[in-house]
């Protein structure tokens, strides 16, 4: 079976779609995903291309069991976090685990809840313009694919859990187990966790407990982008 990307491949099943009674436009689904506010970039060139921290992450040294990895280069601070006011947005506190936590009725929270019902909006209107049946006629699988780290799971400014119990983002991760696995719409989680194959246990655990998903899944449709030594 092969996997469509919903939220990437929109305007390649046109064609595929004239079974139905409404023929989805790629533009205004392209535009709906979007809010035309970004587009897609899309990456030509040589056939493995790797993004910088991906680079980062090839080029560190780690002990013998792939553990205790150093990057031998460190990227620079982003500019965008200057002057950035994150307690007031997300209104933060921290547990006694040492975990933070966003606030109930901080921005944040209201911005998640604004963007899961857009996302929902978005997936209603894939079912509709009947592109998920068209998919699927021409035996493809539909899929969507997540991030975990401060998508699906608050990590907050370390942007990765070594325990795996870290909080959710209850509104993204309600999504996701709304559309997951359901009708025939797959899903893939990809992260870019630190260089060492001690992300791997904690990832796992925190999907299969927060997302309600076994351990068989969970291998299957995970995928550490970064991990390209050490990983296995």
């Amino acid at each position: 079976m092969k996997h469509s990307i919903l939220l990437l491949l929109i305007s390649c099943f046109l064609s595929a779609c004239s079974a139905h009674s409404t023929t989805p436009d790629p533009l205004s689904l392209y535009r709906a995903l979007t809010r035309d506010k970004s587009q897609l970039d899309v990456r030509i060139g040589a056939a493995n291309q790797y993004s910088a921290s991906e680079k980062i992450c090839l080029d560190a040294q780690c002990d013998a069991d792939g553990n205790n990895c150093k990057p031998i280069t460190v990227p620079a601070p982003s500019p965008l976090m200057t002057n950035s006011d994150d307690q007031n947005y997300y209104q933060l506190t921290q547990d006694s685990a040492g975990f933070s936590h966003y606030g109930a009725q901080s921005q944040y929270a209201t911005d998640i809840e604004t963007l899961r019902k857009r996302l929902d909006d978005l997936m209603w209107s894939f079912k509709k313009s009947g592109l998920i049946d068209a998919l699927k006629q021409q035996k493809n699988t539909p899929a969507l694919m997540f991030d975990i780290d401060n998508t699906l799971e608050f990590s907050a400014a370390i942007d990765s859990d070594p325990t795996g119990k870290g909080p959710a983002i209850q509104g993204m991760v309600d999504f996701a187990k709304q559309w997951c696995f359901k009708d025939g719409v797959d899903c893939y989680f990809v992260t870019a966790r630190n260089c060492e194959n001690q992300s791997a246990k904690p990832t796992q655990y925190w999907l299969e407990n927060n997302m309600g998903l076994d351990a068989k899944v969970v291998d299957r449709f995970t995928y550490f982008s970064r991990n390209t030594k050490q990983l296995v």
